[in-house]
Parts: C-alpha cells; sequence; structure tokens
C-alpha cells in the first residue's frame, strides 16, 4: 500500500472531494495537459498550507491595523475625557466661586435694605413732627387770626395745612 502522502491524485479525483475546494484544481491544471496531470497529496497539502499562511498573514495585517486603529481611538477617548473632567473641575470651581459671589452680594444688599429701612423710618419720623407742627401752626393762625387775614393770607394757610397733610400720607 502506498502511504498517503505519496498518492497521487487526478484532477477527477480532486473533483470529488465535497466541495472540491478551487485551489486544488488549479494546483491539478497547472501540472499538466487536459487534466491528466498527476499531483502527490503531499504536494496538495503543500499548496494548501502556503495559501492558509498567505490568509493568515494578511487576516493577521488586518487585525493588527484594526487593533492599532482601536488603540488611536482609545487614546483619543481616554485624552478626551481627561480633558472633559478638567473643564467639569474647571467648570465646578466656577460655580463655587460664583455661587460665594452671589452669596456675599445677597447679603450685602440684605444689608443695604435693612440699613434703607432703618434710614426711612428715622427719615419719616423726623419729617413727620415738623410736618405736624407746621399744619398745626397754620391751623392756629386761621382759627386765632382769621378776621386779620385777607383772602389771599387765607389761601396760603390752607394751601401750606393741604401740602403739609398730602406729605404726610406720602410719608406713610
Amino acid at each position: 500500500e502506498i502511504p498517503s502522502h505519496e498518492r497521487i491524485i487526478t484532477i477527477e479525483d480532486a473533483r470529488e472531494v465535497h466541495p472540491p475546494h478551487p485551489n486544488r484544481l488549479h494546483l491539478l491544471a497547472s501540472r499538466g495537459e487536459q487534466g491528466r496531470a498527476r499531483v502527490t497529496t503531499q504536494e496538495l497539502l503543500e499548496e494548501e498550507r502556503r495559501q492558509l499562511e498567505n490568509i493568515v498573514t494578511q487576516r493577521t495585517a488586518e487585525l493588527t491595523n484594526a487593533n492599532r486603529r482601536l488603540r488611536e481611538e482609545n487614546k483619543k477617548r481616554e485624552e478626551t475625557e481627561v480633558e472633559l473632567e478638567e473643564h467639569r473641575k474647571n467648570l465646578q470651581g466656577l460655580i463655587t466661586e460664583r455661587t460665594a459671589e452671589l452669596s456675599h452680594r445677597v447679603k450685602q444688599i440684605e444689608t443695604l435694605n435693612s440699613e434703607l429701612e432703618s434710614f426711612s423710618y428715622s427719615v419719616s419720623h423726623d419729617l413727620r413732627t415738623p410736618l405736624r407742627g407746621i399744619d398745626g401752626f397754620s391751623l392756629a393762625l386761621l382759627e386765632d387770626y382769621e378776621d386779620h387775614l385777607d383772602l389771599q393770607g387765607k389761601d396760603y394757610l390752607h394751601r401750606i395745612r393741604n401740602a403739609s397733610q398730602r406729605m404726610g400720607d406720602l410719608i406713610d
């Protein structure tokens, strides 16, 4: 019996392999005339090994390139994440700074409003006493010296009283 690696195969034998391998048929056709060439199993295996090595080399190169691109994309993503984190920290610092500043300004405004209320109360109290005096003295003049005043003098006193009462209402 002939060892399997020395067995001779014809094109017809190769076509019977299910499914027939196109490389095997090509090798057989290139070895002889009109498809009757004879090739050993060893030669067929050697040709298939070379072709598989080429496929593996090609796929390895493709995968190496794909891995390189993925590493580059990951590096860019990581750099972007670091940059984004820096921006987040910066923004958080700005927010904290602005919040503190706004809080300080709110306290200042509250203090100013409180001072303004005190001032308004003081001014209104301080103005109310002279207005009462003006209104009271003009009333006394009208009542006590009505007979000695002409119409224009009475009109002036009425205007003084009306104006002081209006100012009192405005203060209130």
